[in-house]
């Protein structure tokens, strides 16, 4: 919560000192894209504040009125994605498709996968329009994402593979099925809780009376087709991860960007997914699958956290205005162009990643100590 607010108050007086750049920034629907960061990350705190603090009452009732402003700026990050990149923008190359232009539409799915911790906190009347809220929420988001993932698939297969600097974005289509496969589960665990609690049938005015062993039944049929969702959408999600690891292997990064992060939070959704159908279904190699993904995952998630510390702390990255004056220029459509591009990129990252091992102190003492060394040998 801390970390959330100090990174909004920096972002929101960067915006202030910079005015012009936020403009181009609001200006290019790929940087746009990474707003849907920000509210992911304001739902994590509400699930935070659900899961630690749902004893007090009001905790409970603090975390459904941020629900409702995370789906706020849910709706409102798609609608503005949606509307830069259709009135605002000369026309997208076709190779220009990434997997950053999900996170625009992946807070839909984030957002509802809410429901499901705030649900048991909550009277009938809250609980019945969260569960709807939520299950919309969901539909909306996994139909957008699962147009842009086929736009993305065959820009793939026309196209090549993301430059050097940005092919981690690959990870980027395991995040909206392998969170949808979780949220469609817990959803409808708590879906069916509230059909057995609260004897829902579809036909409220009529009179006649529904077994409580008919309701059990309907139930667990609610909760076996949400398994049977989630297994489609994990073999889904475990295709782009096959796909995106060997795509990282072929085509290796040179030097650490804040894009790394992109690989973190789909496989930490891929492996919340795994281990719910783990215990729904009771399988021991789901289980081992999922614990395997957990120990990647915290290892992914230290290394990102110290390459980042290191890059904006120690290297001043943090202090650097990256200046957006190539937002918005005339594109062109040679291939040639494109990947001569791609070259000059990668040289000068190389260029500087060498520059940064020059000037680094850390660097100079390692070579200090190095030539005393053989120094004495000698």
């Amino acid at each position: 919560m801390l970390l959330f607010v100090a990174f909004g108050v920096l972002a929101i007086t960067k915006t202030f000192l910079y005015p012009e750049t936020a403009k181009q920034v609001f200006l290019d629907f790929k940087q746009v894209s990474f707003l849907g960061a920000i509210i992911i990350t304001f739902d994590n705190i509400i699930a935070g504040i659900s899961t630690y603090y749902h004893e007090r009452a009001a905790a409970a009732w603090a975390a459904y009125g941020m629900f409702w402003i995370a789906m706020t700026l849910t709706v409102t990050e798609g609608c503005v994605a949606l509307q830069v990149a259709c009135c605002y923008q000369k026309p997208h190359r076709f190779s220009e498709v990434s997997g950053t232009w999900l996170l625009s539409f992946i807070p839909f799915i984030v957002t509802s996968s809410l429901g499901s911790t705030l649900i048991p906190h909550l009277n009938r009347t809250n609980q019945e329009i969260l569960l709807v809220v939520s299950f919309l929420s969901w539909s909306l988001g996994e139909i957008l994402c699962s147009i842009i993932v086929a736009i993305y698939f065959w820009r793939l297969l026309s196209s090549s593979l993301p430059p050097r600097s940005s092919v981690i974005s690959c990870f980027i289509p395991m995040g909206p099925f392998g969170l949808g496969a979780y949220a469609i589960q817990t959803l409808a665990s708590s879906f069916s809780t509230y059909i057995k609690s609260t004897n829902f049938h579809l036909s409220p005015s009529s009179t006649s009376q529904i077994s409580p062993e008919n309701l059990a039944a309907v139930a667990e049929t609610i909760e076996w087709i949400s398994i049977m969702v989630a297994l489609a959408f994990v073999s889904f999600s475990t295709f782009w991860l096959i796909h995106a690891t060997s795509a990282v292997i072929l085509r290796m990064p040179i030097q650490f960007n804040v894009g790394f992060w992109s690989c973190v939070f789909p496989l930490g959704v891929y492996t919340l997914a795994v281990e719910r159908l783990a215990f729904n279904l009771n399988n021991a190699g789901f289980r081992g699958w999922a614990a395997t993904c957990c120990v990647v995952t915290v290892l992914l998630w230290l290394g990102c956290t110290c390459l980042t510390m290191w890059s904006a702390i120690w290297k001043g990255g943090l202090s650097t205005v990256r200046r957006l004056e190539s937002i918005g220029p005339e594109r062109h459509d040679t291939t040639k162009e494109r990947e001569g591009e791609e070259e000059a990129l990668e040289e000068g990252m190389v260029r500087e990643f060498a520059e940064s091992r020059e000037t680094n102190p850390v660097e100079r003492w390692r070579r200090g100590v190095v030539a005393l060394s053989d120094d004495r040998e000698r």
